[in-house]
Parts: structure tokens; C-alpha cells; sequence
């Protein structure tokens, strides 16, 4: 595809509840929660991130990876349904979940356990989830205009 990465796969994170991600709370190798988390003025570091980090002035925003922050509420019970996506878990577009929590595994998705993570990987067509795209793809699975 000749892409970068920064092109080829979209940073974001959440306002609040994953450490190194907030605004103006970069990682540090002496503190794994920053004092700073919450909303500043200033951007996490693109050197440690490898490319610019997208967080919403509130909430989370949807991402290739989604990482799950402690807040936010997940629904494994949509992913029973009929053709799923696990984007309807989180309700956000992704490709990607990386949770410390466990949430089963399920047919559209491929669950590996990464450190103490659980990251799951969609079996489903790439979702777009660049945000200055149309995301064509309903988040709760529901049809178009039905």
C-alpha cells in the first residue's frame, strides 16, 4: 500500500482511564499513572507514540486500535447476533480491542492474550475508521434506514 504508518492505521485514545494516553500525560518509565491525566493544552509525545495521537476533547474516539479505557462500557452480548462486528461491542469503530478485561470469545473476533491483555483482532471486512471518512458501517448493527 505504500503507506506510512501514520497514514495506514489511525492513533487515538481517551480523555481519561488508560495510563500514558490522556492529554498531557505522556508515558514515563517511573510513572505508570500520570499526575497530569485529564485535559491540558499539551499532546501526548509523538516520539513515544511513533505518530500524532488524536484525543477527543471528551470521551474516546474510535481508532484501528481500540484501547479500551477502564470507563467505558463494553457489550459482549451484541457480538451473539447474526453477522456481528466487533465494533458493536465498544460502539466505536475498530479493527483492534485491547482490553484488560475478558470479554469471551466470540465468532467475529479472534481473542490472544497479550501480557495481562486481551487483544481482540476483527475476522470481519477492515472497518474505516478514520473520522474525516464516511463510516458506512452502522456501529449498532442495525440496517441502513430500517
Amino acid at each position: 500500500m505504500n503507506l506510512s504508518p501514520q497514514e495506514a492505521l489511525r492513533l487515538a485514545g481517551p480523555d481519561s482511564g488508560v495510563p500514558g494516553i490522556a492529554l498531557g500525560s505522556p508515558i514515563t518509565d517511573d510513572d505508570d499513572f500520570p499526575s497530569g491525566a485529564g485535559l491540558t493544552t499539551t499532546a501526548p509525545s509523538l516520539e513515544l507514540w511513533g505518530g500524532e495521537l488524536h484525543i477527543p476533547f471528551e470521551g474516546a474516539s474510535g481508532g484501528d486500535l481500540f484501547i479500551l479505557p477502564e470507563w467505558h462500557n463494553a457489550f459482549p452480548e451484541r457480538l451473539s447476533r447474526p453477522g456481528a462486528r466487533l465494533h458493536w461491542m465498544v460502539m466505536k469503530p475498530c479493527n483492534y480491542l485491547l482490553t484488560n478485561r475478558d470479554l469471551g470469545e466470540h465468532e467475529c473476533a479472534t481473542r490472544t492474550l497479550v501480557a495481562d491483555c486481551f487483544l481482540y483482532t476483527s475476522n470481519a471486512p477492515h472497518v474505516d475508521c478514520n473520522p474525516s471518512h464516511h463510516f458506512r458501517t452502522p456501529l449498532n448493527g442495525s440496517t441502513p434506514g430500517a
